[in-house]
């Protein structure tokens, strides 16, 4: 099958969930038979990432930033169309596709991210090609919990709320246009519209074998590993700091809370004396989680899926989240992920993993099984395929 796939960024290397997902779709359609052909927006790579990117795929790179600037924002507030959508649209990447079929018959064209999908469409119509959309995300889920949050008197709320508004119509518009639609949840599918395209449900995963930690109940460690340029990532890691942290350590003051991931706040070396401990970007997040005895993710805004919990559990870690942080993954305790939004309960739970033993070891047991079970990317893309050799003419 030859596939073209279209992605918002260049995903190698794959250093946060966002390029993790994108990369392994790649990685797997390749290494399952398939011949892959990838349009993407450039934002800068090493000759090494290039090359490993190569082995998998055809690269066609776009040089065009996604970048939301002042006078994007403020011209989006007069557009009946999302700004999230609208400023991938543009006529280097069409181009870009026109220049690839010229080459090459593709059999489908997979678009990742609601953002690429009026691409998909565009390009199915002019070449008469069946395309599907990755839901990595119900993007405007995203946009409208962000917006709940903030204050009724913050301009900010009515601005977001008011772009929410128009990407759920013309995200619901692209999900009845696609030939098939790839939500990575239950929970995501339930918010299909009612005249969506048929779907299958495709979850993130993980490949088994990159995680094969020994995480350690006697290092006392508390760890969160994300992308914080994400500012739902940062603002989960300031409630976590703020409200959570100074329980657990009360309780357990030997324990350690470390931060690692990309563009780690500045803000929080105020409180490494707080036994905090700032990581920065992990390279081996694997051999770091040998290293650690629990993961947390207290997000209150998102959708889909969030990666990073099915890692760290493929890594034998329980994982403590807030009912957000674990939504679409179909665990509980008796799988070592444990859920609370309240900042007590939360503490509570941190601190019986750090002080029960057996607790710990039944959780770090379950987490790694079900995870290894439920949650690889062979299997998720192997769903993919399946669906697309069906709706092939």
């Amino acid at each position: 099958m030859k596939i073209l796939q279209l992605m918002p960024q260049f995903p190698f290397p794959p250093t946060d969930g966002g390029k993790v997902g994108l990369a392994n779709i790649t990685k797997h359609f390749s290494t399952s038979g398939n011949n892959v052909t990838v349009i993407c927006n450039w934002q800068g790579a090493s000759p090494d990432a290039i090359l490993e990117a190569s082995t998998y795929a055809t690269w066609v790179i776009v040089d065009h930033s996604t970048r939301n600037t002042p006078w994007q924002i403020i011209k989006s507030v007069f557009s009946r169309r999302p700004l999230y959508i609208s400023k991938q649209e543009h006529g280097a990447f069409e181009q870009a596709i026109a220049n690839a079929f010229s080459v090459t018959k593709f059999d489908v064209i997979h678009a990742d991210h609601t953002s690429m999908a009026g691409l998909a469409k565009w390009a199915s119509e002019k070449y008469n090609v069946p395309w599907g959309l990755r839901l990595h995300n119900i993007e405007h889920v995203i946009w409208q919990r962000y917006a709940e949050r903030l204050s009724l008197l913050n301009p900010k709320r009515w601005y977001l709320a008011r772009e929410a508004s128009k990407l759920m119509r013309e995200e619901h518009d692209l999900m009845s246009k696609a030939d098939i639609l790839f939500p990575i949840t239950y929970a995501d599918a339930t918010l299909l519209p009612f005249n969506a395209a048929p779907f299958v449900i495709a979850p993130a995963g993980v490949d088994v074998a990159d995680w094969n930690s020994k995480p350690q109940f006697e290092n006392q460690r508390v760890v969160m590993a994300s992308s914080f340029s994400w500012i739902h990532n940062a603002e989960a890691l300031m409630w976590f700091i703020k409200n959570v942290w100074p329980i657990v350590l009360a309780r357990v003051p030997n324990a350690e809370f470390h931060v690692c991931g990309k563009d780690v706040p500045q803000w929080v070396w105020e409180y490494q004396g707080e036994k905090i401990v700032v990581r920065d970007f992990v390279p081996d997040l694997a051999a770091f989680y040998s290293e650690c005895s629990v993961s947390v993710s207290p997000l209150f805004v998102g959708s889909g899926m969030r990666l990073k919990i099915i890692e760290a559990m493929a890594a034998g870690l329980p994982v403590v989240a807030t009912s957000i942080g674990a939504e679409g993954i179909d665990a509980t305790e008796h799988h070592g992920l444990f859920v609370a939004d309240a900042v007590e309960a939360q503490a509570e739970l941190v601190i019986s993993l750090l002080t029960n033993i057996v607790t710990w070891r039944q959780a770090s047991a379950e987490a790694r099984d079900f995870a290894a079970e439920r949650y690889t990317w062979h299997r998720a893309v192997a769903l993919m395929i399946d669906a697309y050799k069906r709706i092939m003419p």
